[in-house]
């Protein structure tokens, strides 16, 4: 039984702070920024929450994809900065979409999170016979950045993603794409943050106001990222017998261009393979791998290349971030 990506999009705030706008809040120019992050620009949201940012990326893949909304069976929102802790982010999108006995739930993995939910939502429809499913990475980080601090705040941007899952023993052939996207193998894994290098603390612990803001140890997220990186993309590699060769595009957190740049040197595949995005957004967590992939499927689809080079390829994403957590997918583009 197979799942497929038949449909994706994506959504960012127009508000948009770039780093000389951000040199004007705090003590930073854009030369340090793009230096150490490779960011130049992020989107912020002004008065659009987490949901509204979900909703329009949904709406979006909806579009572009063509199924009937009634159809979708299940909703799975990753997320770490959901407006309400209840009812879900995922819940409060199927009503916004007037759909009814669904299945839903929000899935907190920090900027690993959509990797963790495409898994969790393909194990579901290929257990459960579902149909369609709705995966969504959405974040508003923006609201939880100390603007003082000049190590965090160039950082991060607001935005979400969505991509369609088709489970294809029960549905009719489609020809609304040009290709959709098998998930062939996925791989998670984790432990535990015992040092608190990545935190958004509860706000119970409003005693000390830092605790609101997003804390982090860069140094050993970096080391962090870039140790599990390679490993994650070798075990997809080798368990599957795909050489790196047939992989079209690899599309990683977008969470730093050295920790990029340092993944595609130690797993010895050039910079021109990897997709980044990080220059316009920044890190968006959940948002950022979705986002990401919208932008490389939007490219596919447009794209003049000749099928044949395409058809049979491989796209590899793979993220890290709070938990510690790591993750990552493999997934082989076929005909629609």
């Amino acid at each position: 039984m197979g799942v497929n990506i038949i449909g994706s999009g994506s959504y960012v705030p127009d508000n948009i702070l770039d780093n000389e706008m951000l040199s004007k809040l705090v003590d930073t120019n854009d030369e340090w920024i793009v230096e150490r992050t490779g960011i130049r620009r992020r989107h912020i949201s002004k008065d659009e929450t987490t949901e509204d940012m979900a909703l329009k990326a949904c709406q979006r893949a909806i579009e572009k994809s063509s199924i009937d909304v009634d159809e979708i069976e299940m909703i799975i929102v990753a997320s770490v900065t959901s407006d309400t802790k209840v009812p879900s982010t995922a819940f409060t999108i199927a009503g916004r979409m007037g759909l009814k006995n669904i299945i839903c739930m929000d899935i907190n993995v920090a900027c690993s999170g959509y990797i963790y939910a495409i898994a969790t939502a393909k194990a579901m429809m290929r257990d459960m016979g579902k149909k369609y499913a709705l995966v969504v990475g959405a974040e508003r980080l923006t609201k939880y950045v100390n603007w003082e601090d000049r190590t965090t705040c160039i950082l991060f941007g607001d935005g979400a993603g969505c991509m369609i899952l088709e489970n294809e023993d029960l549905v009719e052939d489609r020809s609304v794409s040009k290709y959709k996207y098998e998930i062939i193998d996925y791989h998670l894994g984790g432990k535990p943050d015992v040092n608190k290098y990545l935190t958004i603390d509860a706000k119970d612990k409003i005693d000390d106001e830092d605790n609101l803001y997003i804390g982090m140890n860069g140094r050993q997220v970096y080391k962090f990222a870039t140790d599990v990186g390679p490993k994650v993309i070798d075990k997809l590699l080798k368990d599957n017998s795909v050489d790196e060769s047939q992989v079209y595009s690899f599309v990683a957190h977008q969470a730093n261009m050295r920790i990029i740049e340092c993944l595609s040197d130690r797993s010895n595949i050039g910079m021109d393979r990897w997709y980044t995005n990080i220059q316009e957004y920044g890190n968006t967590s959940s948002a950022s791998v979705a986002i990401a992939f919208d932008e490389v499927v939007s490219r596919l689809e447009s794209s003049d290349q000749d099928e044949g080079e395409i058809l049979g390829k491989y796209l590899i994403t793979t993220a890290f971030g709070g938990g510690l957590s790591f993750g990552g997918i493999l997934m082989k583009i076929k005909k629609a």
